[in-house]
């Protein structure tokens, strides 16, 4: 079918369907004739527009598809010397311990409802949501007809066990992993008041303790990867994803294409560090490297809402 040529009604058309309004002036009316020879050229143009976006404050999805497509390829750096390496786990390392110490509930999701002094009233909601994540993977599972060995899975980034008690009721064994002591404490609690007695709990005090993890048969991770620089992430990928077994599975989400987004060690290692907590990404190609490097087979890549913003992808996938 051939494109449908504009005309003026066609542009007070488009204008009352998709904004609401009449054309404003003769003026515009002219310049749409003048630079959009079809009904989908000029559409296009106002799904993109601030005007129709500030209506439709969902579409902000469509502009980011729309400019993903032709983006270039940001900077990010990925091969820092082992002082800087050292240096950005520190830094990680040292923000998490002082979230566990502060506001640790909040830190793992970001609602004022679990803030210290409110958890009380909401901790059963807290850690029902938890379950959330382990349906995830059964439905990511079937989706793909995978019968995911249930022996052990390793859960990297647990931090107060919300996840890590409805795992302990799907596996024999957890390998339950965080960088903050206090958070791991609060873990520990709560697998205690839940009578869960098949995790073990280990802290990552130095990066490099990752590689000491037991093999599993499932790795899981979810909002944790993006809090670390790309280095970070992508060493703690290629070693969680050399622990799972042949015929296991890896279920982990992680932003790729995060807008606007670029990573140069030094200038990060010079900046000052948030209050709260950092967001990174690392490059799906990336990503894809690792997975390859591991013989996994991808099943499924999809962009999910982790981080509330576009960009984020969940990754499901197979060692052979």
């Amino acid at each position: 079918m051939s494109p449908t040529p504009l005309d003026e009604n066609g542009v007070r058309s488009l204008y009352r369907e998709l904004l609401g309004r009449e054309v404003e002036s003769t003026e515009v009316m002219a310049s749409h004739l003048k630079g959009h020879p079809t009904s989908d050229s000029l559409r296009e143009s106002i799904l993109r527009s601030d005007e129709y976006l500030a209506k439709n404050p969902r579409a902000d999805l469509w502009r980011f598809l729309s400019a993903n497509i032709v983006r270039p390829a940001p900077t990010i750096e990925l091969d820092p010397t082992a002082e800087q390496f050292d240096a950005m786990f520190a830094r990680i390392g040292g923000q998490w311990s002082s979230l566990g110490k502060e506001d640790p509930h909040w830190s793992v999701i970001t609602n004022d409802k679990y803030r210290m002094p409110n958890f009380a009233a909401h901790e059963g909601e807290f850690y029902r949501s938890g379950t959330h994540v382990a349906s995830v993977l059964r439905t990511f599972a079937a989706r793909n007809a995978v019968a995911i060995p249930d022996s052990h899975v390793l859960e990297l980034g647990c931090g107060t066990g919300r996840v890590t008690a409805a795992l302990a009721e799907m596996f024999d064994h957890v390998t339950a992993v965080d960088v903050s002591a206090g958070h791991l404490d609060l873990c520990r609690e709560a697998l205690s008041k839940r009578g869960l007695d098949n995790v073990s709990l280990v802290q990552l005090a130095d990066p490099r303790d990752v590689a000491n993890l037991p093999d599993c048969s499932c790795f899981l991770s979810t909002i944790v990867l993006q809090h670390n620089p790309p280095p970070l992430i992508s060493y703690l990928l290629d070693w969680c994803l050399a622990k799972v077994q042949p015929g296991g599975a890896a279920l982990f989400q992680v932003p790729t294409h995060t807008p606007g987004y670029e990573f140069k060690i030094t200038k990060y290692l010079a900046s000052p560090q948030p209050k709260d907590f950092e967001m990174h990404c690392l490059p799906m190609h990336r990503v894809f490297d690792l997975l390859h490097r591991h013989n996994f087979a991808p099943k499924e890549v999809v962009m999910d809402s982790w981080t509330g913003m576009p960009g984020s992808h969940t990754f499901f996938a197979v060692k052979a």
